[in-house]
């Protein structure tokens, strides 16, 4: 899975349906893995339009997929998505069927490293918005496994 667990922050653009510019849009993920599920909470904030909490819950079933389980804004959205290879996507909607989004994750080479991009349509009572948006890890865990000291202690 590429979100490994640990802080994720992200930056990039929203454009709603209508317009030319998109929106500055910056993300605060914190991701934590379970034994089936990944689990993930944070914030969302677009420039006008304030800071927004996201909850979201991945868990394997039995078909090799993922059932999602999404909170924002105020709505519960229920999905399915493949994240064992690239490019991972998920596809989720409400219980009335007035929003559907479909979203794409992949892996990106940053100066630190790797990081991680995301695409996205939104599809809510008509109106369309898409986005973009370039996760880094904040904080990898390492591991202390493996570790060598190449200095002499004193006895």
């Amino acid at each position: 899975m590429l979100l490994s667990k640990g802080e994720w922050q992200g930056k990039g653009s929203v454009l709603f349906e209508g317009r030319s510019l998109g929106l500055p849009i910056t993300a605060e993920l914190n991701v934590v893995h379970e034994d089936s599920a990944v689990q993930i909470t944070g914030t969302l904030s677009v420039v006008g339009h304030g800071i927004d909490e996201l909850s979201a819950r991945l868990v394997e079933n039995e078909t090799g997929t993922y059932t999602l389980d999404v909170f924002h804004r105020g709505a519960r959205l229920d999905g399915s998505g493949k994240f064992e290879s690239e490019p991972n996507h998920a596809l989720l909607w409400n219980q009335p069927g007035t929003i559907v989004t479909s979203l794409s994750f992949f892996a990106t080479a940053t100066p630190n490293g790797h990081g991680i991009g995301c695409r996205g349509f939104l599809r809510e009572r008509g109106a369309v918005l898409t986005w973009e948006i370039a996760f880094t890890q904040q904080q990898p865990e390492r591991s202390g496994q493996n570790v060598v000291s190449m200095l002499r202690r004193r006895r």
